[in-house]
């Protein structure tokens, strides 16, 4: 009996656990492409290639001089991609904790959220951080533009969390994955008894 408690137990946490993660991940990649498309602007802008901003990224592994390098490669630039992109699903986290808790978040909330988060990353990827640790735009941008990047992730976040919620309200796509608690059939929420249903017993409000 007590081995069935801890397993219901932890089934539930899954649940509660699985709309958050798939709903970060959503919008951690649109704010990705946000950020990506960001740094080949900027860096075109700084009369540097495309890719440098984001080779530049790649200085945790291969340090500073990672910020000269303009060509595409698959040490440089492929690194640099896979950290921003993991960095990007990082910070979308708490603000998908945060609009899954409540589905009836206005759009105009999330985008001030989005916005608060955005900084916050800034802050701590340049301010409290080991530089070695940072996004290393820097290597390759000026300050101005590091901060726009930040600034193409903000937007990047809210956009995501957005779609995802109008995804939620129109009922229509993945949506089910981003539901929240799941629910019984007969619409009520189940609890952490040790007689916990079966899996099949539950479905996704």
């Amino acid at each position: 009996m007590t081995n069935q408690y801890y397993f219901s137990a932890g089934a539930e946490e899954a649940r509660r656990t699985a709309p958050v993660m798939a709903r970060a991940a959503a919008i951690g990649t649109v704010a990705s492409l946000a950020v990506h498309g960001a740094l080949a602007i900027l860096g075109r802008a700084a009369g540097r290639s495309a890719v440098a901003p984001i080779n530049a990224t790649s200085h945790i592994v291969h340090g500073p001089r990672a910020g000269s390098v303009d060509r595409v490669d698959l040490s440089h630039t492929a690194t640099g991609v896979a950290i921003n992109h993991g960095a990007s699903i990082f910070w979308a986290l708490p603000l998908a904790w945060w609009v899954t808790r409540d589905r009836s978040r206005s759009a105009s909330e999330i985008v001030r959220a989005a916005a608060v988060t955005g900084a916050v990353a800034g802050c701590v990827d340049y301010g409290l951080l080991p530089r070695r640790l940072s996004p290393g735009w820097h290597h390759a941008l000026p300050a101005r533009s590091v901060a726009g990047a930040f600034g193409a992730m903000a937007a990047g976040l809210a956009l995501g969390a957005v779609l995802t919620r109008a995804g939620e309200v129109s009922g229509r796509g993945t949506s089910k994955w981003f539901a929240g608690e799941p629910r019984r059939r007969d619409g009520a929420l189940p609890g952490t008894h040790p007689a916990f249903p079966q899996d099949g017993a539950y479905t996704i409000s």
